[in-house]
């Protein structure tokens, strides 16, 4: 009987059970109550609007008081929204919103994503308490306007895992002279640090001073850059000695080429690489190291250059590290050598192991889309396959007669609506993808076959 089972089993099995079938079982016994408890109440989501908060006034109170036992299990907090209506709505003093953070001492999580305004002394509760709380070693921030105070600072300490997402101008601004030197410089066991600033028209922003102003080297492991000027390699490199994974898109670099010869002469091996420029530097790089897990490359290259290094990486690199990736995301923007086809085929269907897939396809070969869903059975534990319309047309590529883009895109739906595969894995639990904005679709069971139907519509134009 499952009654009979110790807690710890119960406690594994229900963080399994979705969040309104564990709010079930917690009303059937006390056992029951007990080993569903923790995960009903680990994430903590508040809502930065009047509305919500008069809602969870009580709560906040019994938090405050620690009259309930919720603060035990609380290890993430969620902080979304804004209020620029809240002029009157309540009064700040009467919100015990900052007694009720420092309860949280079991904490370890923060996010905070705010697209409006906050009113400016709930902003103060805010950023004084949250940086109390003990525990926090990973804080997620996504601001999308300027801070109303003109030096506001995030002052975490002890993290492990820092993103900034800054979608203006000041904001970032902001964060980058008054916090994040403060937070690098206090957090020495950081491994993860993410920093992006999407800010239209704000020019590609730079870290360099904060990095290079760090006394020690961090221990990095897992690295973002994305829309911000990519540091002096000298700079960076001290900081990448335990370095697995990166992320560099659409990050303003002239020295990218030199990043990967870095990498290369320190014996530093990438396990995950996300980046939207290509380079003989990059697969020399892939090249001088084995045991790659996961490649995104997502580029705009349209050359007969492109098309030599499509040919250097489908016939060296992808089948040099055939044995150990698992994710592999190729995105060109214009239809070309790097679409899939006869010239790519043979190297990926070496890669068994994929999990991921996600190629692009010319719109003249728009047949190939069943055949690549149909080959599924190569990769074992193939999860998910995307197939993409590349966004442009390669002037060098064959005429098509399927229109634009989105035209190609009903087509290989159609394709692959009906399709018959055996009734087994992978294709029982494979997910079929088609991009851009397009519809998913998984198979299902007809007698002994498994039949590809839609599994949800489009999310775009479908004309």
């Amino acid at each position: 009987m499952i009654l009979s089972l110790p807690l710890e089993i119960l406690l594994k099995i229900t963080a399994y059970v979705a969040q309104q079938d564990r709010l079930n079982l917690r009303l059937t016994c006390k056992t029951l109550d007990d080993a569903t408890v923790e995960h009903v109440f680990s994430l903590l989501c508040i809502n930065i609007s009047a509305s919500s908060l008069i809602q969870k006034l009580d709560m906040f109170h019994k938090l405050a008081r620690r009259e309930t036992n919720i603060w035990r299990f609380v290890k993430s907090v969620d902080i979304k929204g804004g209020d620029p209506k809240w002029q009157g709505a309540m009064s700040i003093s009467d919100l015990p919103l900052k007694e009720a953070f420092l309860s949280l001492e079991n904490a370890t999580k923060v996010t905070w994503a705010s697209y409006v305004p906050i009113e400016w002394e709930l902003f103060q509760i805010l950023i004084s308490s949250l940086p109390l709380l003990p525990q926090v070693r990973d804080v997620t921030l996504f601001i999308n306007y300027s801070e109303p105070h003109p030096r506001p600072q995030y002052l975490f300490q002890n993290l492990t895992s820092l993103t900034a997402n800054f979608h203006s101008k000041c904001a970032w601004r902001q964060f980058y002279q008054y916090s994040l030197v403060l937070i690098l410089h206090s957090s020495p066991n950081l491994t993860h640090l993410k920093l992006t600033n999407p800010a239209i028209g704000s020019g590609y922003a730079s870290c360099d001073k904060a990095i290079e102003a760090l006394p020690n080297p961090m221990r990095i492991t897992d690295f973002t850059l994305a829309q911000l000027k990519l540091p002096a390699i000298s700079i960076l490199l001290r900081h990448f000695r335990f370095l697995s994974s990166i992320n560099l898109t659409e990050t303003s670099s002239d020295n990218l080429e030199d990043l990967w010869t870095a990498l290369h002469g320190e014996n530093i091996h990438l396990l995950k690489i996300r980046c939207d420029k290509i380079s003989a530097e990059l697969f020399d790089y892939l090249l001088s190291y084995d045991g790659l897990q996961s490649l995104m490359l997502r580029f705009e290259e349209d050359s007969p250059r492109g098309d030599a290094l499509a040919g250097v990486f489908f016939s060296q690199v992808l089948p040099h590290h055939h044995k150990t990736i698992t994710r592999l995301v190729l995105q060109p923007e214009f239809e070309g050598a790097w679409s899939f086809g006869e010239h790519t085929s043979g190297a990926i269907f070496q890669c068994t192991r994929l999990r991921f897939l996600w190629m692009t396809i010319r719109v003249s070969q728009l047949d190939l889309a069943p055949q690549l869903v149909e080959s599924a059975h190569l990769f074992e534990e193939l999860e998910e396959l995307y197939v993409q319309c590349p966004s442009s047309f390669s002037k060098r590529a064959p005429e098509t007669s399927h229109g634009d883009r989105y035209g190609a895109k009903r087509v290989m739906e159609d394709m692959i609506v009906g399709l018959e595969v055996p009734a087994r894995d992978p294709y029982r639990r494979l997910k079929v993808g088609i991009e851009p904005l397009g519809s998913s679709m998984k198979a299902v069971q007809k007698n002994d076959k498994l039949v590809f139907e839609l599994d949800s519509p489009p999310r775009g134009y479908r004309g």
